[in-house]
């Protein structure tokens, strides 16, 4: 808690604001390096077994998989709506070829063999463009200082209430 006494001595939120200004924006840079756009041109794959493979339940076992080729800039997430009999896809592994996936992390519900073809799930393979500098920062910062006012006015609300009436 000795931390933070030095907020506690700030007696207005603007000081504070002004004060640590710099900090959260430095923050937020830090966290989006950069900003990207979803393309419309998204599709889905299969995942479909490349070898045939024992599987024990609980017990996470790499699979090879037909490869699935992406472009530069793509965001590849697995998607739940189909399983395998036996488990589910956790973790797509990428290839040492670039734009590549030919593993999976698999995590097994049940004991079986997982037979070369089988599918085994679904990608959702979407595409990303870079956008302008500063465009998701500007709507964050929009953001923060509508709340910020919403603050205010209902700080003022509540100190000209005639709250409590009794």
């Amino acid at each position: 808690m000795e931390d933070f006494k030095h907020i506690e001595n700030v007696k207005n939120k603007k000081e504070l604001y002004r004060k640590y200004r710099k900090t959260v924006e430095e923050l937020i840079g830090k966290l989006i390096p950069y900003e990207l756009s979803l393309d419309p041109t998204t599709y889905w794959d299969l995942i479909i077994s490349a070898e045939k493979k024992e599987v024990k339940k609980r017990k996470f076992t790499v699979i090879k998989i037909e490869e699935i080729k992406f472009s530069q800039n793509s965001l590849v997430i697995p998607v739940s709506i189909i399983k395998h009999a036996f488990g589910e896809v956790v973790d797509l592994l990428p290839s040492e070829k670039a734009g590549y996936i030919d593993e999976v992390l698999f995590l097994p519900t049940e004991n079986g063999v997982i037979k070369n073809g089988d599918i085994l799930g679904i990608v959702k393979i979407c595409g990303s463009v870079p956008l302008d500098d500063g465009k998701l920062l500007e709507l964050i910062k929009k953001w923060g200082e509508s709340l910020r006012n919403w603050e205010d006015k209902m700080g003022e609300i509540i100190e000209k209430s005639e709250w409590p009436y009794w």
